[in-house]
């Protein structure tokens, strides 16, 4: 569980899922992966140069008990304070999404110029206010307080979503027990970790019964490239392996058919020629860098 390899395994829903492969039992339907997006993001270039990253995706038809709402909310806090380096890498905001109209809007403004009430509080602040006078704001705000403006999430009614990385609108980023559909956004500074943090809820979320739809994030400055993405995105991590190094490293003889059985039931799909392997890891893990790592996974 500490493990900072594996943050997909720092939940129920990743431990459980783990377990089924060890124990050959059949897997959810990921079939998301593969679907058109049905709603869109628009990154503004006024965020390039204070918080660039922000994908998103969107789960319907989940029934949020109280138990599953602790259980959201503590894989949020992980995966911000522990992956996401103190918010300062990945900040997640979950939302009720019938209050939202499409396309959302992710920019930078002056910190004076919108307000709007935070999470835990009952009258409206502006972000200057909320850095120096909100809990979240006191604790997370050296991550912007040096720019000059501040990221904003807002919906095409002009409605806040949240001042990211800091916090929630009450009126939209409260999600209840009555809530069903929802609305994850995820924003940052490292386009892997933002999309990997997005991979791991949308997992979690679909084994709980949750449907996934992806959102199309249309940047106006370019990012690493592109000027749209899609969320959740496919994470391909695949390496070649020779059996020689199994071998090796083990200091016993093998089958092939023993390495490709351990490594199947640990998740990953595996394709022999000859006297290599290719291994290939789910979309919740990126943690495949060298062949080493997967004979330590066998």
């Amino acid at each position: 569980l500490n493990d900072t390899n594996r943050p997909d395994t720092w939940c129920v829903e990743g431990i459980a899922r783990q377990l089924r492969y060890h124990l050959g039992r059949s897997q959810p339907d990921y079939n998301f992966f593969n679907s058109a997006p049905k709603y869109t993001l628009q990154a503004k270039s006024s965020v390039s140069s204070v918080r660039p990253v922000v994908g998103a995706f969107v789960c319907r038809e989940i029934e949020i008990s109280e138990y599953l709402l602790e259980q959201i909310i503590q894989s949020q806090e992980k995966l911000c304070e522990n992956f996401g380096s103190k918010r300062r890498s990945v900040a997640i905001g979950v939302y009720n999404l019938d209050s939202i109209k499409f396309p959302v809007i992710y920019s930078a403004v002056s910190p004076r110029s919108r307000s709007f009430v935070p999470l835990g509080y009952d009258s409206e602040m502006n972000l200057e206010e909320i850095l120096s006078e909100h809990p979240k704001g006191r604790q997370y705000g050296g991550i912007i307080s040096s720019y000059d403006l501040y990221p904003l999430l807002q919906d095409s009614k002009g409605d806040i979503l949240s001042f990211p990385p800091i916090i929630n609108s009450r009126l939209v980023g409260e999600v209840t027990h009555s809530s069903r559909n929802l609305f994850i956004e995820a924003t940052g500074d490292d386009l892997q970790k933002v999309s990997l943090a997005l991979s791991i809820l949308a997992y979690n979320l679909a084994d709980r019964g949750g449907a996934i739809e992806r959102v199309e994030v249309c940047y106006e400055s370019p990012l690493d490239g592109q000027s749209a993405l899609v969320f959740p995105m496919c994470l391909d991590n695949e390496i070649a392996v020779s059996h020689q190094l199994f071998e090796a490293v083990l200091g016993e003889r093998l089958e092939a058919s023993q390495v490709q059985r351990w490594l199947s039931l640990y998740g990953c799909d595996v394709t022999c020629s000859g006297s290599e392997y290719q291994v290939r890891t789910q979309h919740y893990r990126l943690d495949y860098l060298h062949p080493i790592d997967v004979v330590e996974d066998f």
